[in-house]
């Protein structure tokens, strides 16, 4: 499994070396998006400087997974909380600087690889805790797990993530050339940030399937249920946050300090987030099931 998640992260980082140096990248970033040649520039210099950044995600994402699989959950969390602190941490002491000054892409791309290395040191102190000793000896299965298995297994999660992935800057695209983009982008990207914050961690949910499969059916129940009220629970949030026109306003206006009319545009699409909850937790349900049962080809469709 780490020789499959190993190649995968590389094939994305060739992806992204593509786009920061081949002439192609150069139409996709600056052609394709109508985008200024300085900005374009920036954007490609990033993506040069993220090329690692796939491969890292995989390795973090692959002990996070060893580690649910034994039920070690919070050094997931404490690994993610540390990498917030982390991160923190290195806006205050790199904003002054003068490499942040002149090149200020260079703030976000550091946090990033602070964040991301501090998690990634903390679950693999974790994994060598709590993983290594629970490791079964592969000696008495009866087939051998192979990369055609994995890469039949994961291609429909892969494919998800993909088409959900590339709706974002396909949307992007759209907005960039219209009417109005530099506003409509800047709106957009603030729900997309804001509205995610209530819901996101609603996809962890499908990791419960399979890591409490010993409880058979009846688990299978209670987890639905807990689904369920994780998903009332999110969308009851959302609702007294961007419903009520008071706090929505003191979000917006008082606390990220956005200009009215980037606010205003922000009202419609805010709302409409909302329903996303009750989705995302019956989906992140079936998705743990069908991970549970290795049935993941009968997901792809929903791509």
């Amino acid at each position: 499994m780490l020789r499959f998640v190993v190649v995968s992260g590389i094939v994305l980082a060739a992806i992204l070396g593509l786009l920061a140096l081949t002439p192609a990248g150069l139409y996709v970033v600056q052609d394709l998006h109508d985008a200024a040649p300085e900005l374009a520039r920036v954007v490609r210099l990033a993506l040069l400087l993220l090329i690692p950044y796939p491969l890292l995600e995989a390795l973090q994402r692959w002990m996070s997974g060893l580690l649910m699989r034994v039920q070690r959950t919070e050094v997931v969390s404490a690994g993610m909380l540390c990498g917030i602190g982390v991160s923190l941490l290195c806006v205050l002491v790199a904003l002054p600087t003068e490499l942040v000054r002149d090149t200020p892409i260079a703030l976000p791309l550091l946090v990033t690889y602070a964040g991301l290395g501090t998690n990634l040191v903390v679950l693999w102190a974790g994994s060598l805790r709590y993983v290594r000793p629970r490791l079964r000896d592969p000696s008495g299965q009866t087939h051998d797990l192979t990369f055609a298995y994995l890469g039949r297994f994961f291609w429909p999660l892969a494919l998800i993530m993909t088409i959900q992935g590339l709706s974002r800057p396909l949307i992007n695209l759209f907005i960039s050339r219209g009417t109005g983009p530099q506003e409509a982008l800047a709106a957009l990207a603030v729900v997309y940030s804001l509205a995610h914050l209530p819901y996101g961690w609603l996809n962890e949910l499908k990791s419960l399937p399979a890591v409490f499969d010993e409880h058979g059916a009846a688990g299978l129940h209670r987890i639905r249920r807990f689904a369920f009220g994780c998903g009332a629970f999110s969308f009851v949030v959302m609702v007294g946050a961007f419903w009520q026109p008071g706090v929505r306003d003191l979000l917006l206006l008082e606390v990220l300090a956005l200009p009215q009319g980037v606010a205003e545009r922000c009202h419609t699409p805010l709302v409409l987030f909302s329903f996303f909850p009750l989705a995302v937790a019956l989906r992140s349900y079936l998705h743990g099931v069908a991970l549970h049962e290795r049935r993941t080809p009968s997901l792809a469709p929903s791509g």
